[in-house]
């Protein structure tokens, strides 16, 4: 059932994205032969950066690919890549790192850049499975450095939707509710009095949609730009 749904999304994404591929990509290769890539900026201060899949570009023309952004999945050949990081601080420091990653075909990935002396790299393999009918899928990704391990609530459940997730940690999607408002709530894990990274934030998610709950920034930050905050990205 997985692969079928796989598959679907294969297709999808190849018709949206076909003007975006490695060189020499044949039109008429068959999804199962691909891997589909989706990338997602947390490095604080960055206003521009651009991706190279073994020289190829991965932004569109119109993609800056700043802070807190996310680029959607891209259809890229499987195998050892070397992915290629260009860009510039908003303070004007150049970017520039290069780094290994391995995809396999018929697998759907998300890349998370973020810093940690320097930017680094995770990359998720996600299991992509569309909801039932009548709700929605999300997940956590905790990509603040400075933060404690954190949890996310929704006023109308007891327990969290995510519990003690540390830096660095992605979560697997879980289902809530479409077309109703969810009422999140962000604290450090452990001490739900403690208000020194606390996050409130609705949003009514899509009948069979899927969102990335992002946290990003510093605790810690140089200007509001880069303080933490939590970004609902659908893809």
């Amino acid at each position: 059932m997985n692969y079928r749904y796989n598959i679907a999304l294969f297709l999808i994404t190849l018709f949206l994205n076909s003007c975006v591929k490695d060189d020499g990509m044949n039109p008429y290769d068959s999804p199962s032969d691909l891997s589909s890539l989706a990338s997602f900026n947390a490095v604080p201060g960055t206003s521009e950066l651009s991706l190279f899949l073994d020289g190829a570009r991965l932004n569109k023309t119109d993609e800056k690919f700043s802070f807190s952004e996310f680029m959607s999945h891209r259809n890229v050949y499987p195998g050892e890549k070397k992915l290629n990081i260009e860009g510039v601080y908003v303070k004007g420091e150049k970017i520039r790192t290069l780094k290994d990653i391995s995809l396999h075909a018929g697998n759907i990935y998300s890349l998370f850049l973020y810093e940690e002396g320097g930017i680094q790299t995770l990359l998720t393999k996600d299991n992509i499975v569309v909801p039932k009918e009548g709700y929605a899928k999300i997940r956590l990704a905790h990509m603040v450095k400075d933060a404690p391990a954190l949890s996310i609530w929704d006023k109308e459940r007891p327990q969290p939707l995510f519990g003690n997730i540390p830096f660095k940690g992605v979560t697997e999607f879980i289902e809530v509710k479409a077309d109703e408002i969810v009422e999140l709530h962000i604290i450090p894990s452990g001490d739900r009095s403690n208000k020194s990274l606390e996050i409130s934030q609705t949003f009514v998610p899509r009948n069979k949609a899927f969102y990335t709950l992002m946290v990003v920034g510093l605790i810690n930050a140089e200007d509001k730009e880069q303080e933490v905050s939590l970004q609902v990205i659908e893809f």
